[in-house]
């Protein structure tokens, strides 16, 4: 085994360790947001968004978008090749599947 390998494989184990993977049909998947230089914004915007907000004339309006988004974002990871998208797909599934968790959806 080449050390770069090694390096490869212990990277991979310490990222583990701090999250869990996100299984998808490919296999799993784990959100590294420092690959993304804009994952703070997005988080915050898409969290700020109007589906959030309390009294909203659409009764369960925020689970149905969140459950929508994850639909959308595993049905994208079955199919994107790119490493940095399927980064950013992991990372916005850990997102929604947290904000579902808050509001307890069920997704």
């Amino acid at each position: 085994m080449k050390k770069s390998e090694l390096r490869q494989i212990i990277k991979e184990l310490i990222r583990e360790e701090y999250k869990p993977p996100i299984n998808y049909a490919k296999g799993p998947l784990i959100c590294d947001p420092t690959q993304w230089s804009d994952f703070g914004t997005w988080k915050d915007n898409w969290m700020r968004s109007s589906n959030f907000l309390v009294g909203s004339d659409t009764s369960n309006q925020p689970c149905n978008m969140i459950c929508n988004k994850i639909e959308i974002w595993n049905q994208k990871i079955t199919i994107e090749k790119d490493t940095n998208m399927l980064n950013q797909l992991a990372c916005k599934l850990d997102v929604g599947t947290n904000a579902s968790s808050i509001y307890k959806c069920g997704c």
